[in-house]
């Protein structure tokens, strides 16, 4: 029963904590819409996609380490850690558009695409096996409501032609890229979550 009790409070404490870190988080970003233009900080490469990527390397570094500390999930864990790396580079495009040619950032994709597929051919009927069992964790429900946010719900809340119709001659085209923007950061925040839980679950 005690063994039961300290758990619930570890999970209180830690969800205590994920909601306060956001809060900072969610203060500074509105401290920074108040202190620039909104096109600034909605143009190529600008500070929110930085902080998106700070997210997916945190994301990436916990889900590493889960994959060396888990005895339940290593095989699926060593595939997880590889995908935060990709939309990464999606999310530098920009950057690598100017040190290489436009769409350079599919290169390095690629390649850790092919990484990740060789990884579950390799082992896919141990990754089937431990995503059977992963399935029915509370690391899983927030690995997939942040990629959710970040892959559907995101890209479609910021459709231009969405914001057309609905808006009409109040359209504004930064609309639909701010939105898409937000929920993007906060996707990527709920990945983090998952991950840092993947890794405390261990």
């Amino acid at each position: 029963m005690s063994d039961l009790k300290d758990a619930q409070t570890k999970t209180f404490a830690r969800l205590l904590l994920y909601f306060a870190s956001l809060t900072i988080v969610l203060y500074v970003i509105s401290q920074l819409f108040s202190c620039f233009e909104l096109e600034d900080l909605l143009g190529e490469n600008n500070f929110i996609e930085w902080l998106e990527v700070l997210w997916l390397c945190i994301s990436c570094l916990f889900l590493f380490l889960a994959a060396r500390k888990t005895t339940n999930f290593p095989r699926l864990f060593a595939v997880l850690w590889i995908l935060p790396i990709i939309a990464a580079c999606r999310e530098l495009d920009g950057e690598l558009d100017k040190i290489l040619f436009h769409g350079s950032w599919v290169i390095p994709a690629v390649i850790l695409a092919l990484l990740l597929f060789y990884r579950i051919s390799k082992s896919f009927g141990t990754i089937k096996a431990e995503s059977l069992h992963f399935i029915q964790t509370q690391q899983m429900v927030l690995l997939s409501i942040g990629f959710f946010i970040v892959a559907v719900f995101a890209q479609v809340c910021g459709q231009q032609s969405m914001w057309q119709a609905v808006l009409e001659g109040h359209y504004n085209r930064n609309v639909g890229r701010f939105l898409e923007e937000i929920l993007e950061f906060l996707g990527y925040i709920i990945l983090i979550v998952g991950s840092i839980e993947c890794y405390l679950q261990a």
